[in-house]
């Protein structure tokens, strides 16, 4: 099932459990948590969605900001959304690679800052957080770079 929370497109599989809210690395999307939300349906809800410039969301121009602190802020939106839509759950946030430094830094504002108390937890991913911020200036390439189609699911779980 897929919803659109103001411009991000958000992937949701499953209806039990605790909500585990995903967020990609630098080039990749939603669909690579396509196998994980496989498993975690069947006792979890699991959400995904495309940070800017990423998988079905679309780039507004080729100077978009793809700094931390603008993901940050979008990300900090598309869940408090989600909190609202889903109040029954508690929420485990999962960062991948860039995806990572971004699930910090939003949990971290959303549990410290503004005590949002169901945050349950945080899983980081393969993360090296200065190079995932060193990588963001060459967001728009790559970007580029990304085949527009792939031939199947597993071919595009499968690139990079």
């Amino acid at each position: 099932m897929s919803l659109l929370i103001k411009g991000t497109s958000v992937f949701k599989a499953g209806t039990e459990g605790a909500m585990f809210f995903c967020i990609h690395g630098a080039g990749l999307s939603a669909l690579s948590f396509a196998t994980l939300a496989k498993e975690v349906k069947h006792f979890g809800t699991i959400i995904a969605a495309d940070l800017k410039g990423h998988g079905h969301s679309k780039k507004e121009n080729q100077n978009d900001d793809f700094s931390i602190e603008t993901l940050c802020t979008e990300t900090i939106e598309t869940l408090k959304e989600l909190l609202q839509r889903f109040p029954e759950k508690n929420v485990v946030v999962v960062g991948h690679s860039m995806g990572g430094s971004i699930a910090a830094r939003v949990v971290d504002a959303l549990t410290n800052i503004e005590k949002i108390e169901r945050i349950v937890g945080c899983i980081i991913i393969d993360v090296v957080e200065g190079t995932a911020i060193e990588a963001l200036p060459f967001m728009n390439q790559i970007i580029s770079d990304r085949p527009k189609h792939f031939d199947s699911l597993e071919s595009a779980i499968k690139w990079r």
